[in-house]
């Protein structure tokens, strides 16, 4: 795992433990305090003994200053799903699909089919989709996987693609229109004959409910943009 995100989850962990004992600590002061003020003039000494033990269990535990506050809020604020993330609910579910890969010149465009697996995950901040068909380029079935998400912080889509064909990460990020039905991400994608990365450009439309639209484009150096994939994705019924 990246050391840096180590560093923010065990950060994040603690302000969530320490917030917790915080409030415990004050539960237990509030507590304390009206059961010592209901006995005080039955038992003061009992209500000093009460007070001293509440000093001893709350004197470790500062309040919270304006600084932890707002940093605590900028934390709550990045970390809560918006507008955006609900547009990704559109995609979970079970889908067929049938794409067009295009190649060298003017050859004709290779045909396959295959289907989507998509599902919601970590509170609905991240789409995972997986994809599965035939491998028209060797004998193991194809198998692809996304995780799709909108970054509070970068304001931005962010995707990573993993896949059985190759061992490198892909990553993208884009925007969406207002109605939240046409997505335009940006990205590269290693050619490994050729051992550079070719700068992409994906176009997802949502058509109705029941359907969208997928195509790639690919820019390399020297000639102008080319579609190079055109996926018809389709909702199975019940899916």
């Amino acid at each position: 795992m990246n050391r840096h995100v180590t560093h923010y989850a065990l950060a994040a962990l603690a302000l969530l433990a320490w917030c917790t004992t915080t409030a415990v600590a004050q539960h237990d002061h509030k507590h304390d305090h009206n059961h010592d003020h209901k006995h005080h003039d039955h038992d003061h000494g009992h209500h000093d003994h009460e007070h001293g033990k509440h000093d001893h269990a709350h004197g470790g535990m500062p309040e919270m200053t304006p600084e932890m506050q707002k940093e605590m809020m900028a934390r709550i604020k990045h970390a809560t799903p918006g507008q955006h993330h609900k547009h990704l609910r559109f995609f979970e579910g079970k889908w067929d699909y049938v794409a067009k890969m295009y190649g060298e010149g003017d050859m004709p465009p290779m045909e396959i089919t295959g289907t989507v697996d998509a599902k919601l995950d970590m509170g609905g901040r991240f789409l995972v989709s997986r994809w599965h068909g035939p491998n028209p380029f060797g004998p193991e079935d194809f198998h692809g996987m996304e995780v799709l998400g909108y970054d509070n912080a970068k304001q931005r889509f962010v995707s990573t693609w993993i896949d059985n064909m190759s061992t490198t990460t892909s990553q993208a990020s884009g925007t969406c229109d207002d109605s939240g039905k046409v997505f335009t991400h940006t990205g590269k994608m290693f050619d490994a004959a050729k051992g550079t990365h070719t700068p992409t450009r994906t176009v997802i439309k949502v058509i109705n409910d029941n359907k969208y639209s997928f195509k790639m484009y690919e820019k390399r150096a020297g000639a102008d943009e080319k579609l190079q994939m055109d996926f018809t994705v389709t909702r199975v019924a019940g899916g």
